[in-house]
């Protein structure tokens, strides 16, 4: 058993990329590139996500990357050559359940639910049902540089609540997800874990 994990261990960390390893870096982490002190430059100022495919994903914005996480403690940094090595892929969306999204092109309300899928809201109706009467205070811009990573899926056209949302029952504040069409209670115990803002 012992000899197996051992084994098990080396498999994985044979596999992971160079770079990983001498950087410390595991997927799961946030990086940046090291701070130049120098104000002028913005490079040094983008963070990524850096998934189990060895891929980094950048934040769009600070909008986007306060949707996640509550703030930069966590950040990793790299330097210009380590950051070099490790492939570029698409930007992170919106966490689902957190903000609705729209274009400044288009006049469409979304909610966002998990892979970057769109849920236009039809109505206003629909939109206070769901969110309150301050649901346009939800809102965020998203570039149309970015818009293209995200899908449409169906239509909300009645106030049901898309998936990955997170509601609070007024009667005792207790705290559900909603997963599809059916709602699950959240223990208090494990709300600090999914960093709910």
């Amino acid at each position: 058993m012992k000899k197996a994990l051992i084994l098990a261990l080396f498999s994985f960390f044979w596999s992971l990329p160079v770079h990983a390893s001498v950087m410390g870096i595991f997927p799961g982490d946030l990086i940046k590139l090291k701070d130049d002190k120098n104000p002028a430059t913005i490079e040094d100022k983008v963070v990524y996500y850096y998934d189990q495919d060895w891929f980094r994903h950048p934040f769009p914005n600070q909008r986007v990357f306060e949707s996640w996480y509550k703030d930069f403690s966590g950040v990793k940094e790299v330097t210009k050559e380590e950051m070099a090595e490790i492939r570029l892929a698409s930007p992170v969306t919106y966490r689902p359940g957190t903000r609705l999204v729209k274009i400044p092109s288009i006049p469409k309300v979304y909610a966002v639910e998990p892979g970057g899928a769109l849920r236009w809201i039809e109505t206003e109706a629909v939109a206070k049902a769901l969110f309150g009467d301050d649901w346009a205070k939800r809102v965020d811009d998203v570039s149309e540089a970015y818009f293209s990573n995200y899908h449409e899926g169906a239509p909300l056209t009645t106030p049901s609540w898309p998936t990955c949302t997170y509601v609070r029952r007024a009667s005792d504040t207790a705290m559900f997800f909603i997963d599809g069409l059916k709602k699950r209670y959240v223990p208090p115990s494990v709300l600090a874990s999914l960093r709910l803002n």
